[in-house]
């Protein structure tokens, strides 16, 4: 059998037996899957990126003019009663955290930039977010410009 991502492989014991997989007992077609060999965690890490780049675009970043009151460093993005925020819709209405307080609630930010606007009025530019959220939270930085 041959097909477009490569030479010819052999048929899977299932088949060769006569035998039906659990994807072709639930009515899937697996005449293209190839289990043998298979790198999981490359898989995984690649169907996660192609999820994250297709939810992307939901955040919507917007110019910001104005001074901004000062730079915030060591950040995390938390929602009260919720805790770090972990996707990009829900920048909007969470608060910047860091270890000696927080902003009020973010209204608007602008990822070109790197800063954001609370209810208050007052915009803070980003500095380095803190280094435990940065790597949990890749989504959300890349949203904010980092």
């Amino acid at each position: 059998m041959s097909n477009s991502l490569g030479p010819a492989r052999p048929e899977s014991p299932l088949r060769q037996r006569g035998m039906a997989s659990p994807l072709q007992d639930a009515g899937h077609d697996t005449a293209d899957l190839d289990f043998a060999g298979t790198n999981i965690a490359g898989d995984l890490l690649q169907m996660m990126a192609e999820v994250e780049r297709s939810l992307d675009p939901v955040a919507i970043s917007i110019r910001i003019p104005g001074e901004a009151h000062g730079q915030i460093k060591g950040w995390r993005i938390e929602a009260p009663g919720v805790g770090a925020i972990r996707r990009p819709e829900e920048i909007v209405g969470a608060s910047v955290c860091t270890a000696t307080g927080n902003t009020s609630a973010i209204t608007a930010f602008d990822g070109a930039a790197r800063r954001v606007q609370t209810i208050s009025g007052s915009i803070y530019e980003l500095g380095m977010p803190d280094p435990y959220y940065a790597a949990h939270n890749r989504r959300v930085l890349k949203a904010l410009g980092f």
